[in-house]
């Protein structure tokens, strides 16, 4: 509509003027409605000959009788010299275009762009583009690269070890200046490390396990065998501590038909003493001891000297010690006894001194027929 109304205007104004000569029959009050009329004829699709008066596109059909009254319209405008004039077009701006490069790296520059009237170019009177064609701005507005510098390294750290050789270190930062605005970071570590106390410590001697058992000195029957252990582990060192203690200790062996060697009293098909009074079975750790003591009583005892087992026969005057009969049972003959591990004719074979404090009584094929329960209680 506002396009329509600009042209009417227009086809007004032209008519108006041109039509001051002697041949035009509209008279000036006339003349609105007839270019009103024209401009119709124009809307539903006319065809006029008359100069830059064009149809408007997708129109209507018209009728004989409609372009007929659209002809006789056209034929008095033109006898007043009548022409279409182009409507006026205000100016229009384009995009800004790109801007320039900045006038510096860092530290702030400026750049510009630009802009101009033509989308459309302002026509037939028609008005401007208002504001600047171009702008600026700041850019590049970060600070200038700083590359970082080392300060001195501080002082050395306390030694991590009193001896034996520790370590220390010292640290120095990159802020001399600090790196800044994408400047390059300080090369090289920003600490360091050496040894220090490097002397050995005192190492106190500790004894080896015991080894085994030396073969004993008869191969059966009373006898004796050794055991051993070094005091190398460690070694002492540096000043420290030797072991406290023998480094060696000794058993009897083989004391009765049958045997006794190592841990282990082995039975057989007679009775034999397996341990007489004062005499000891050891576990192979040397932690514990089977003791036959002069008292009568058998007690098992831990390293240190804690009894975790005995037979409650102290004082009964038991004969002989502690015998291995031939029908496998355990006994302690006395007075008014005896005491005895009820194990006759278990099959037990073989009567262990075990290294978790546990004295067993074993078949031949590795079952337990009887045990003191005293395993793990040291």
């Amino acid at each position: 509509m506002m396009i329509k109304s600009i042209c009417f205007v227009a086809l007004l104004i032209l008519t108006v003027h041109g039509g001051k000569k002697g041949g035009c029959k509209i008279s000036q009050k006339k003349m609105p409605a007839t270019l009103k009329k024209f401009d119709a004829c124009l809307e539903k699709g006319f065809k006029s000959a008359l100069d830059n008066c064009k149809s408007a596109e997708g129109s209507l059909k018209m009728s004989k009788k409609e372009t007929k009254g659209c002809k006789k319209i056209e034929k008095k405008l033109k006898a007043c010299e009548h022409s279409c004039a182009e409507p006026s077009v205000d100016g229009g701006w384009t995009d800004f275009g790109n801007w320039t490069e900045c006038s510096a790296e860092c530290g702030t520059g400026s750049q510009t762009r630009s802009r101009s009237c033509s989308n459309p170019t302002p026509a037939n009177g028609g008005e401007e583009c208002l504001g600047d064609d171009n702008e600026s701005q700041e850019c590049n507005t970060q600070g200038c690269p700083v590359n970082g510098g080392w300060t001195d390294f501080g002082d050395w750290s306390e030694c991590s070890a009193e001896c034996g050789t520790g370590s220390q270190t010292r640290s120095r930062s990159c802020s001399n200046p600090a790196p800044a605005n994408g400047g390059q970071e300080c090369l090289g570590d920003d600490n360091e490390s050496q040894e220090c106390n490097t002397q050995g410590c005192p190492v106190n001697g500790g004894w080896t396990d015991f080894g085994d058992w030396s073969e004993c000195s008869n191969t059966c029957g009373a006898g004796t065998q050794a055991s051993s252990r070094s005091c190398s582990n460690p070694a002492p060192a540096n000043g420290g501590a030797a072991c406290e203690g023998d480094s060696s200790v000794s058993q009897g062996c083989n004391t009765a038909s049958g045997c006794c060697s190592g841990n282990t009293c082995f039975g057989g098909s007679s009775t034999f003493v397996a341990l007489k009074i004062g005499e000891t079975l050891y576990s192979n750790n040397r932690k514990y001891r089977l003791v036959m003591q002069t008292d009568s009583n058998l007690v098992i005892y831990c390293d240190g000297g804690s009894a975790i087992w005995n037979s409650d026969t102290m004082d009964k005057g038991v004969q002989d010690g502690l015998y291995f009969q031939g029908d496998q049972n355990l006994v302690l003959y006395y007075d008014g006894g005896p005491w005895s591990a009820n194990s006759y004719n278990s099959g037990g074979k073989n009567l262990v001194m075990q290294d978790d404090g546990n004295l067993v009584l074993y078949k031949d094929n590795g079952e337990a027929v009887w045990n003191t329960e005293t395993d793990g209680k040291c």
